[in-house]
């Protein structure tokens, strides 16, 4: 769905849409759709050759160009990752904004609120390095590797401020106080959500099982 076109594998049928909204296509349409999104893509690229791109402020300026020039195609990750095959000097090798940001900020480099100018960011440092994009991208990721998940965890409510205890104790909270300490339903290195879940839907969600799996997956 994410390409806007494929074809089913069981029965060839063409398939455009969304997979809350699929919609088949004959032959005919197709193509039709097909073209429509090659078209997209050189519309693309004609913008891009046509731009100078030495510095970010020219990448904000592409971004803001591609967006009016071919829509929300500017913001998908293949159609960057189209446009990096292409130009491959031009763009990096990181096709999402996550990506992008971790680079970034593993730099010690601000991340450009536009996308573009992001990748162009990320361009410029490969080219101060003299690597190409995909060298960059390697040793980039050698260094630095995945992206880092963090939880950002309220410390206080309507009684006061729990920080200086949880720091002076090692430990956090979270809420529902009545579960007591999550250590309890370990089953070997992961929570038993079953045993957990129950007690939830007994002390908190008696007529709502469906806000009570919801909440019990927040917890784990």
């Amino acid at each position: 769905y994410k390409f806007g076109l494929f074809q089913r594998k069981d029965d060839k049928v063409w398939i455009s849409g969304s997979p809350n909204n699929p919609t088949e296509l004959s032959d005919d349409d197709a193509l039709a759709k097909g073209k429509e999104i090659r078209d997209i893509l050189l519309k693309g690229c004609q913008v891009i050759s046509t731009s100078s791109l030495d510095y970010v402020g020219d990448y904000q300026t592409l971004d803001t160009k591609l967006n009016e020039a071919i829509g929300k195609y500017a913001s998908f990750g293949w159609v960057h990752k189209y446009f990096h095959m292409i130009y491959p000097d031009k763009f990096s090798v990181w096709h999402s904004s996550d990506w992008q940001n971790h680079i970034l900020y593993a730099y010690g480099i601000i991340p450009d609120d536009k996308y573009y100018a992001r990748s162009g960011q990320l361009s410029i440092i490969s080219s101060y390095a003299k690597l190409s994009n995909a060298t960059f991208g390697q040793a980039s990721y050698d260094r630095f590797g995945d992206i880092r998940q963090f939880y950002r965890i309220g410390t206080s409510d309507n009684e006061g401020s729990y920080f200086s205890e949880w720091f002076h104790d090692a430990k956090v909270a979270i809420g529902w106080n009545g579960i007591g300490d999550l250590a309890d339903y370990l089953q070997g290195r992961d929570i038993n959500k079953k045993v957990l879940l129950d007690k939830m839907v007994e002390l908190y969600y008696k007529t709502d099982n469906k806000t009570a799996s919801r909440k019990t997956n927040e917890l784990i």
